[in-house]
């Protein structure tokens, strides 16, 4: 075949199939070693969390997160009953383009207001604190 030796053809042939067969084997061998590494990996993330919950206790991430919220809103409640004015800074851009797609530069206006008002902060800092609370719950895997 090809001028060549039966000889010569042979052995490449089966140094051919002998590469594939150990490609093949050690593309397995990896794989199986992936897969432990992950199947070790989750078992340390699971008794990472299970010694984390053991750490917390669940009724002091509800007290805490049930001071939070009342203290956030109970003081923007109590400021509305008691008239006690309330400042709001509000950015205002000094120039626009394009029906206000494009703006720069910026102003601020000071805006005081009586009554239940909710600051950008507000949504802002009480999301941060209840999700921080809710994602610390998920720890515990019993």
């Amino acid at each position: 075949m090809f001028g060549l030796p039966d000889e010569v053809i042979t052995l490449t042939a089966s140094t051919a199939i002998s590469f594939y067969m150990k490609y093949k084997a050690q593309a397995a061998a990896d794989a199986t070693a992936v897969l432990k590494m992950a199947i070790d990996k989750g078992k340390a993330d699971s008794a990472l969390a299970d010694a984390a919950a053991s750490r917390g206790s669940p009724w002091l991430r509800k007290f805490v997160g049930t001071v939070i919220i009342s203290v956030t809103f109970g003081g923007l409640i109590l400021a509305a009953l008691t008239d006690i004015p309330v400042n709001v800074i509000k950015d205002v851009p000094k120039s626009e383009f394009l029906f206000g797609l494009i703006k720069w530069g910026k102003t601020y206006d000071i805006i005081t207001v009586k009554g239940l008002v909710f600051p950008e902060y507000v949504r802002h800092c009480t999301l941060a604190v209840v999700g921080y609370l809710f994602g610390s719950g998920f720890g515990k895997t019993k």
